[in-house]
């Protein structure tokens, strides 16, 4: 399912009604039969509603929900920030005129008379910022027990997800045709609740290519294939790079992460010092170790390995000597590379000699940076790449020739052609160190088995995702580990391969 911006939704909207004559009243009808399903769903006994309408069309979708809600026995009231101004919002408002549903100026909306309220005061394509009485009544109406927005709640923005003043704080959010950009960028993504995509009818004929992709749990992510007749050398060798005194653990995690995604062997190179702690940890693995005072015999070490796949990073530290390996590595490797954690760190000082490695690398390369990471790549501030996130992750993969992955709540996936993906997953079990290096360490293993790049990543990020799911279901929100996680990974894909 593709995700739009405000603007190609109007331009949907429009080719629709302009080119292909279908009527705008019709849509509306759907628009508003499609909400009034999902309300009936989550309230299945009649209820006291009362729906805020605006002036333009958004407001005509309350019309209508108004006037089924009413056909339905339940007892409905409109409130109205002003008299509708387009013909099809007029049109609907007669018709509850005719019904004789009462209607109001908001001014007199008091929260405490109700069970649930409909906001379709403003739709994915306002602008400006709420203020007056639309955001007073968007404030009283947080006080209802049951919320529903109309589109998209009022006061974010469709496109950014920004808030423009205040916003209405929905439990239900019910969009149509396709999901905007607003209802996964935050902070709007926060105020949307519960999110449903109705079909109406709006085509996507006019709608460019390589717009965002939503995934979500439910989907089968790519996987590698396991020969029946298989042994160690035929599941990939994975060489994990990091490690520091102190931040053993981090390369440990990826390198167990990258045997229960099934590496069939994996080499973790690391200082000296760390080695025994790291054959503690994992000691499945073999190692190598790494003397900080001979640069250029470590490189060769890690050229010269038989490796299929790479994850360098975690736990690096952010040492130049550690800058540098990065930067050698990927004008040398000849092998796939999942850079991550201190491999992207980079100040203003050395952001262009990191970009243009990248850029110029010739082997296929996947970094996994977090919003934090991707802000000192760029230069951008992080709450202007979260408004801008889809445009910013496309652009970039494109220009350094780069699988991005970008963490976060909501992971955002990009190819150098420009495609983009969505992982809508939120899970804050997930919110622990070690997360991130057990999702380079399933990447890291799905590449050594021969995933191409995009596969890998993508199929990494769902089945991290799905053991999130899987972890925070049996020790909850608050107790989750990378340890515990990584326990998980075995169990997803026996489910996936069992399908």
């Amino acid at each position: 399912m593709n995700i739009l911006s405000a603007a190609q939704m109007a331009d949907a909207d429009r080719y629709t009604i302009e080119t292909l004559g279908i009527p705008s009243m019709l849509l509306m009808e759907n628009a508003g039969v499609a909400t009034v399903n999902a309300i009936v769903n989550h309230l299945p006994c009649p209820k006291k509603i009362a729906i805020l309408c605006g002036t333009g069309n958004n407001g005509g979708d309350g019309y209508v929900i108004a006037r089924h809600l009413h056909l339905r026995g339940y007892q409905v009231e409109i409130f109205r920030l002003g008299l509708p101004k387009t013909p099809d919002s007029q049109t609907m408002a007669a018709c509850t005129e005719r019904l004789v549903i009462p209607c109001h100026d908001v001014a007199h909306f008091d929260p405490a008379a109700w069970d649930a309220v409909i906001d379709a005061l403003f739709g994915t394509g306002f602008k400006g910022s709420l203020a007056g009485m639309a955001a007073e009544v968007i404030t009283r109406a947080q006080k209802v027990p049951f919320r529903v927005a109309v589109d998209i709640p009022s006061g974010v923005c469709g496109t950014t997800g920004r808030i423009q003043g205040v916003a209405f704080c929905a439990h239900l959010t019910v969009t149509f045709e396709f999901p905007k950009q607003g209802h996964f960028l935050l902070p709007g993504a926060g105020v949307c609740g519960a999110l449903l995509v109705a079909p109406i009818g709006i085509s996507d004929t006019c709608l460019p290519a390589h717009l965002p992709v939503l995934l979500s749990l439910g989907d089968h992510p790519p996987v590698p294939k396991r020969e029946a007749q298989g042994h160690k050398g035929s599941f990939g060798h994975l060489l994990c790079i990091g490690g520091s005194m102190g931040k053993a653990g981090a390369i440990a995690f990826s390198a167990s992460a990258a045997f229960e995604a099934g590496a069939g062997l994996v080499t973790i190179a690391a200082p000296t010092e760390i080695i025994p702690i790291l054959q503690t940890l994992v000691p499945q693995s073999m190692v190598m170790p790494l003397d900080s005072s001979h640069h250029q015999e470590n490189l060769k070490l890690m050229t010269q390995s038989n490796a299929n796949a790479c994850v360098i990073g975690p736990g690096m530290g952010r040492e130049p000597r550690s800058f540098n390996v990065v930067i050698d590595l990927l004008r040398n490797s000849q092998i796939p590379m999942v850079v991550d954690a201190d491999a992207l760190y980079c100040d203003e000082t050395t952001r262009g000699d990191l970009l243009d490695a990248l850029a110029a690398s010739q082997i296929p390369t996947i970094i996994t940076p977090h919003p934090g990471e991707f802000s000192r790549l760029t230069g951008i501030a992080s709450a202007e790449i979260e408004a801008n996130k889809f445009d910013l992750v496309a652009g970039f993969a494109t220009t350094h020739r780069c699988v991005l992955l970008l963490k976060g709540a909501r992971t955002a996936i990009a190819t150098p052609a420009g495609e983009c993906w969505l992982l809508d997953t939120p899970n804050n079990a997930l919110a622990k160190g070690g997360s991130g290096d057990v999702l380079s360490g399933i990447i890291g293993g799905f590449l050594a088995q021969g995933l191409p790049p995009v596969q890998a990543a993508l199929g990494g990020a769902l089945v991290h995702a799905r053991a999130g799911q899987s972890m925070r279901q049996k020790t909850g929100l608050f107790a989750g580990t990378p340890q515990k996680l990584i326990s998980e990974i075995g169990g997803v894909l026996k489910i996936l391969d069992e399908q």
